[in-house]
């Protein structure tokens, strides 16, 4: 895994409500933080900061931020996400994985998939499902299903940027389906660099309120 990886990428966004598209640009700060910058017809409208135990966003378009803590994903999306989540999510690594783990085969004629459940805080279990290439050198989807609040999140990885040392994904595409809301988003990336640091800062106005 690189100490610093950004990117540029287009995203499409949609649920029930909404349908969007614009620009993201990446910066990832290994074990430390992950910035983003939304950008619509070039003009900078959303920033964001994921630390080990924050998120922080500061919306230019309707003056306001968020500071919370990481249950904010839970809130949001259904599913708890550290920020390690977050990381193996954007560099298409599996998420949760742990050597002393068990795992077992799922018999698919077309595909090679293993699968662990995760037992949660609230007694509650997640069913995480990898899907791997012929090769077994790359991750092609992760299914992640929880039964309590009946979430499915699904995280397909069709194409990486191959690196000498690395690689990472070229495209994400993702899709979270929970009982009020279905969400896609779609990310295609392009000028990924790796190991050259870059600042990450974010600016939260002192006149902005709390998002609501």
């Amino acid at each position: 895994v690189p100490e610093f990886l950004s990117a540029r990428i287009d995203t499409k966004f949609s649920d029930k409500k909404q349908s969007q598209s614009f620009k993201i640009a990446l910066k990832i700060d290994k074990d430390d933080a992950i910035h983003t910058l939304m950008t619509f017809a070039g003009i900078p409208l959303i920033t964001a900061k994921v630390t080990q135990d924050s998120v922080s966003i500061s919306n230019k378009k309707d003056k306001c931020y968020i500071a919370e803590s990481l249950t904010f994903f839970k809130e949001q999306f259904g599913i708890d996400f550290t920020y390690k989540n977050m990381e193996e999510l954007l560099l298409g690594r599996p998420l949760n994985y742990n050597s002393t783990q068990k795992y077992y085969h799922i018999n698919d004629p077309y595909n090679y998939i293993v699968a662990t459940q995760k037992k949660l805080e609230d007694n509650g279990k997640l069913l995480i499902a990898y899907h791997l290439s012929t090769d077994l050198k790359q991750l092609k989807r992760v299914e992640i299903t929880s039964f309590v609040d009946k979430t499915t999140i699904s995280i397909n990885y069709p194409e990486y940027h191959i690196d000498p040392l690395f690689s990472a994904p070229k495209i994400i595409d993702t899709e979270i389906t929970t009982q009020k809301n279905k969400i896609n988003l779609f990310m295609s990336f392009d000028k990924v660099e790796l190991n050259t640091p870059k600042d990450m800062i974010i600016i939260i106005p002192e006149s902005y309120a709390r998002c609501k």
